[in-house]
């Protein structure tokens, strides 16, 4: 039988055994492959075939300890515009499926403008604190983004930003990556390529540091690439740890045609008109986004170390919309400090990590997002941020004991630096009753009741309240007493 081994003084000695040895290499690193399937099947439950019929991934999680972070902030939508929450005015099919498939919040609280809500959800503090004017981040602050890219996490931005300063501050705030719309606050001209422009059909888009030419846009929607930004930003992080907040800017004003409608094709948003036929298709083209978002994560298999959190509104419907609501006529309460400007909808999607199908009826206020953050992500609360409010519901979430809060705080004083402005709201509450702050609200009473969603008309008496309300009054009294004025 033909001898097939090279003796050691063969000419070919040399080159075989460098062949063998990398031989020896490939079969060490085929071990080591298998090795890294075996722990990817230890931090997935369900590996095998997934609900598609695909089989699962097996890349190994080079992050277990630090999930990836989907945040997805609306535009003007109050809590009754989705139909799990006893809305009737609106289709959303993607936001009802995922009241079955993650985690649905009944008691979640921002401001009643996208300015404050969106200062206090990025930086963790009441406004008092902080918001010194409109549209416009100070930039001695901290965001959860800062916090997240100094743990390691890259960070994107997609959507509408509203808080100045272009590419400087977007940076300066955490954000490595974006695709924005509202770049700045103040400059001049609708025609401009430097101005906020449309965000809807042909929208005026900014990214990384420059404008993108308008060709490239014409004929697009806003949020259509936004979502397609995201999914960039997911595939080619895919394999670190990410942070991408998804603020679109559905349901914004102007309502125009989204590109499910007819219209759209002869839209011509330099017209700037507001048609509110269109808030419903609106309300049903954003809810598709977030299916969109939710379906792009099970496909890339990283649902079991990716949570995604939807705020469907930074604060209530706007103004002149009007929905039914659990067989009631509900009026878009966007700018007032009720619960048809504060409460908006809230879900978490994190498979085996939240429970499906689960109702969370804590008080949650936007300042609890960065605490929340940080506990996601496995790091303490910073201390350098200066006093934050916030408390972390991602112990509630994930079905540990944690500490819901007792109560919600508002400071509302949206147009601060805007002269002969005393629109300023003082407010604190709980799920039944809510006390305004005497000093800052011109209204008779100050005391309320709130069943079905709504605070009742008229404020309670003194003379008429129980014990137990009487209780519950002077501790929002005193609440509010401490706080900054």
């Amino acid at each position: 039988m033909k001898n097939n081994f090279l003796p050691f003084n063969s000419p070919h000695a040399v080159l075989s055994g460098k062949v063998f040895t990398r031989m020896n290499y490939l079969g060490g690193f085929l071990l080591l492959l298998l090795f890294a399937v075996g722990c990817r099947k230890a931090f997935h439950s369900d590996e095998g075939t997934g609900t598609s019929g695909t089989p699962k991934d097996t890349t190994l999680i080079l992050h277990p300890d630090k999930p990836n972070i989907i945040l997805i902030l609306a535009e003007e939508m109050g809590y009754e515009t989705v139909t799990v929450n006893g809305g009737q005015s609106y289709q959303t099919p993607n936001l009802d499926m995922l009241a079955q498939t993650g985690m649905r919040f009944t008691q979640c609280h921002g401001s009643p403008l996208c300015a404050t809500s969106r200062v206090m959800l990025m930086t963790g503090k009441y406004n008092f604190r902080n918001y010194t004017f409109y549209g416009r981040l100070d930039n001695g602050e901290h965001t959860f983004a800062n916090m997240l890219r100094d743990a390691g996490y890259k960070t994107a931005i997609y959507g509408k930003w509203a808080m100045d300063g272009g590419d400087t501050s977007i940076r300066k705030f955490g954000f490595d990556n974006y695709t924005i719309w509202n770049a700045y606050k103040d400059l001049p001209g609708e025609e401009d390529a430097n101005s906020k422009g449309s965000h809807y059909k042909n929208p005026i888009l900014y990214r990384n540091g420059a404008w993108i030419d308008t060709t490239l846009t014409t004929g697009k929607f806003g949020d259509d690439i936004f979502v397609d930004s995201v999914f960039n930003f997911m595939e080619v992080h895919k394999n670190d740890p990410f942070l991408a907040y998804y603020t679109m800017t559905l349901s914004h004003g102007p309502s125009s045609p989204t590109p499910d409608d007819p219209e759209f094709a002869t839209w011509n948003p330099k017209d700037n008109i507001d048609d509110a036929r269109f808030f419903p298709s609106m309300v049903k083209y954003a809810d598709k986004k977030v299916g969109q978002i939710i379906d792009k994560v099970n496909s890339m298999h990283i649902e079991s170390e990716t949570i995604v959190i939807v705020i469907f509104g930074d604060n209530g419907t706007r103004e002149g919309i009007t929905s039914m609501f659990n067989g009631e006529s509900i009026e878009g309460g966007r700018g007032n400090p009720t619960e048809h400007g504060t409460r908006v909808p809230m879900f978490v999607y994190w498979k085996g990590k939240v429970t499906a199908g689960a109702i969370n009826d804590d008080l949650v206020s936007f300042v609890d997002v960065l605490p929340t953050m940080a506990g996601i992500a496995n790091i303490p609360v910073p201390t350098n941020y200066g006093i934050l409010d916030g408390i972390s519901f991602y112990p509630r979430m994930t079905g540990q004991p944690g500490m819901p809060r007792e109560w919600i705080f508002c400071h509302y004083y949206p147009f601060i630096n805007v002269e002969g402005n005393d629109k300023l709201f003082r407010w604190v509450q709980n799920k039944e009753y809510k006390y305004y702050d005497t000093s800052s609200i011109k209204k008779e009473g100050n005391f309320y009741k709130i069943t079905n969603f709504t605070e009742q008309i008229p404020a309670l008496r003194n003379e008429e309240l129980t014990t137990e309300e009487k209780v519950i009054k002077d501790s929002f009294q005193l609440i509010v007493s401490r706080m900054h004025k």
